[in-house]
């Protein structure tokens, strides 16, 4: 519910956005501390909750204390701690400014607040304006600021990249247990805001509201409580707009649906998949289904907003599904996009099963609320002692069970079911008591008999005959249960018996593919030696496997193989297979090896094998193992082929230069720096992975660092170069570019130096 009365009280500045300055703004951004305009809103809410945690300050639902940090945050201008460049008088005559509310949304405010809030380009950082500090003291200056009111402090530690999880080993407690120590309350709200887990623990095994509740600030700590329960209470509240008492005691609500029908085979085998996940899969697919609940009630606000706002277009604005995150798989980027997919029905059947799962990770059930109906009064937990008993306690348990707790949402684990020898010593005892009471009654005078039955009828109202009934209705029952069981494991083994098969069958297959693998080896390695080629001398079993000269082992039979035409040799693999080492043999008996055609013909295959490469630019993926190189023992490279790559490197470099010195050829810059990756890398391919010579190691290790920079580099100041950003920003990428273009300049000259050298001696 809203805090409209909070919020009057805090208003003590004049509340402008913080991105454009429109007056009036009726969002926030929660984990940034600002308020926002609607236009300006729109754009935070297409990067994602992982990026900005958008509000509505008039219609949201808020707590006292959340909102309190909000204004806080606001009026304390933490806004300067998002803007620490802008506000910079070195930075003041660079051309960047801040829009205005008459600038239209796209591109002016669209790319200045993805450059603030998205990429932090005017945030504060350390390093450049003061000494680097590294993330344990930033975190432990943020242990001790929690126990203070000042939120701005805080918020500044959190962004430079203190921990809000952090534990302090000698004090054994995190920020959190500080703050609820001290009683902050805002700062509590702000540290669970970035991240903080309301539910840690700290070396005497307590949680932030044990602490909080020992001490005497109780609302802090029931606040604390609905933070560890705030995923599932969203979630009802989306429901059915009631949130559980957790003051009471009662911390999972889980609704039903009002025209629930009989569940299909489809749902109920989702159902069971849902319950087989893992505890980190499970929470994953509940935080999206979170987040999903959230975009669409924003949505609903937004389209109240548009109906209203006639003067303002928002139609652009909208966000249909959940914006990418980087950080997540692409994967569960699409699994997080298909939520938008479903209807009002089908999320709220999802919802209500994560919820019902999650109260049964967290809480026991008992074996009388997952037993079928016909079978719940048999089932215990303990052994029998009587059939009245038994019933006594079954009318207990149901007096229990509440209405906001249907039956069907309650799933048991294994430990809660009954096995089939505890069902049959239940049906023995049963059977038993019935004998004996038969012939304690046949045993018994006229007179005790109404003795008996009137201290039966104490615990039940009925004849003694029908009580009998009942006990054979419930034997009759524990019969069915046990042969349903029984055709259950049955049905169990079976399949795990077929599983097992289809292993042995794979088995088989892989066997058989490994003799004709080491059958062809030993061809090959015949065709090879007759071919002329020196070969390295075959590894026994017992030996340890020789390194060769590129870093790489030889097995016991090496698949080393030379291009065959398949249709002169039977049995032998399609020619698709030997694409790796097409172009070894283009000779005839008695040639010498062609190593420039082995090398290149390698790195041609990187390329055409590994189409994806390009996007992951650490060093070590840019020296590729050459393998055809063992075949001809080449402990160094033809200086020539050396001079001739490098040549190639360098022509790349002044192609990058030339692009530079353009200004029509801007977005050459990145392209360039993939050509000059694809010079290096034919280059350092021809090298041995582990070089002897300490010049040459050092050399290539330079050589592959400073391409892998290069890239990063080239893509900043490629984007540097739009007009929004200062001119220093494009300064500062362009020594960065000429650093690594030097430093790549120095390595290869090392390199032709060195081979120079011992091509002349």
């Amino acid at each position: 519910m809203s805090i409209s009365m909070s919020k009057g009280k805090l208003r003590c500045v004049t509340e402008v956005c913080a991105d454009c300055s429109s007056l009036d703004p009726s969002w926030a951004s929660i984990n940034k501390g600002v308020l926002l305009c609607d236009e300006c809103c729109s754009i935070h809410r297409s990067l994602g909750r992982h990026i900005s945690q958008i509000k509505s300050l008039k219609k949201g639902s808020w707590s006292p204390t959340l909102l309190q940090m909000v204004h806080t945050l606001n009026n304390h201008g933490v806004n300067n701690i998002w803007e620490h460049f802008l506000l910079d008088p070195s930075h003041s005559k660079s051309g960047r400014r801040k829009p205005q509310p008459k600038d239209p949304i796209h591109p002016v405010k669209a790319d200045f607040i993805r450059a603030k809030h998205q990429m932090l380009l005017y945030a504060f950082r350390a390093g450049k304006d003061d000494t680097l500090i590294s993330e344990d003291d930033l975190s432990r200056q943020l242990h001790s600021s929690v126990r203070t009111p000042n939120l701005e402090t805080s918020l500044r530690l959190l962004v430079q990249g203190a921990d809000p999880n952090y534990f302090h080993e000698e004090k054994g407690t995190t920020p959190l247990h500080v703050a609820a120590k001290a009683g902050q309350a805002l700062q509590a709200e702000l540290l669970v805001v970035n991240g903080a887990d309301p539910g840690a623990l700290n070396i005497q095994g307590k949680t932030p509201a044990d602490i909080a509740w020992s001490l005497g600030h109780k609302d802090l700590a029931d606040r604390l409580v609905e933070c560890v329960h705030e995923l599932t209470d969203r979630l009802a509240y989306y429901l059915c707009s009631r949130k559980p008492d957790h003051q009471n005691g009662q911390h999972f609500i889980v609704p039903e649906l009002s025209d629930s029908l009989d569940l299909t085979e489809l749902a109920k085998a989702a159902r069971k998949k849902l319950q087989r996940l893992p505890n980190p899969l499970f929470e994953e697919l509940a935080m999206d289904v979170y987040d999903e609940v959230d975009r669409r009630e924003i949505e609903s606000v937004w389209l109240s907003i548009q109906q209203m706002a006639s003067n303002i277009n928002l139609e652009r604005s909208t966000v249909p599904f959940l914006p990418v995150n980087p950080e997540f798989s692409s994967t569960r980027n699409q699994g997080r996009q298909k939520l938008a997919r479903f209807n009002a029905r089908e999320l709220a059947s999802l919802i209500i099963d994560i919820l019902s799962d999650a109260k049964r990770r967290q809480l026991p059930t008992t074996s009388s609320l997952i037993l079928p109906q016909d079978t719940k009064e048999m089932s215990s937990s303990k052994p029998l002692k009587s059939h009245l008993q038994s019933v006594a306690s079954t009318q207990q348990r149901k007096s229990e069970i509440s209405d906001d707790e249907p039956l069907y949402d309650c799933v048991a684990s294994d430990d809660d079911y009954l096995t089939p020898e505890e069902i049959a010593r239940l049906a023995q005892q049963l059977t038993a008591k019935t004998n004996e009471e038969r012939k304690n009654s046949e045993r018994k005078p006229p007179d005790s008999i109404k003795g008996a039955e009137s201290s039966i009828l104490m615990f039940q109202n009925g004849p003694v005959d029908e009580i009998k009934q009942k006990i054979a209705s419930r034997t009759q029952v524990t019969s069915g249960a046990l042969s349903v069981m029984e055709e259950n494991f049955k049905k169990q083994l079976a399949a795990s018996e077929k599983e097992i098969n289809d292993l042995k069958t794979e088995v088989r297959v892989l066997q058989t593919t490994v003799e004709n693998l080491a059958r062809e080896n030993t061809e090959l390695r015949g065709y090879i030696q007759r071919a002329g080629l020196a070969l390295p001398p075959p590894s026994t079993p017992s030996s340890s496997p020789s390194p060769l000269p590129n870093g790489h082992e030889i097995e016991s039979e090496p698949e080393q193989v030379p291009e065959v035409k398949s249709s002169k040799i039977p049995g032998q693999r399609p020619a698709s297979m030997f694409e790796p080492r097409e172009g070894l043999l283009h000779r005839g008996v008695g040639q010498p090896p062609h190593y420039v055609s082995a090398s290149s013909n390698m790195a041609k295959w990187d390329k055409k094998r590994d189409p994806v490469g390009s996007e992951y630019d650490s060093p070590s993926n840019l020296i590729r193992p050459v393998v055809t190189q063992s075949l001809y023992h080449c402990s160094s490279p033809v200086p020539e082929e050396v001079v001739r790559r490098t040549d190639q490197v360098t022509k790349r470099i002044q192609e990058l230069w030339a692009s530079m010195q353009e200004p029509n050829r801007r977005d050459a810059f990145v392209p360039c720096a993939e050509k000059i990756k694809e010079a290096v890398t034919e280059l350092t391919a021809i090298f041995p992975q582990n070089p002897g010579d300490d010049n040459i190691r050092s050399a290539l290790i330079s050589l592959t660092g400073s391409t892998a920079r290069l890239q990063t580099e080239c893509a900043g100041l490629q984007y540097s170069t739009r007009e929004t950003l200062h001119s220093s920003e494009r300064t500062f990428f362009l020594q960065q570019v000429r650093s690594c273009a030097y430093d790549i300049a120095k390595a290869t000259k090392q390199l032709v130096t060195k081979y120079g050298v011992l091509s002349h001696s």
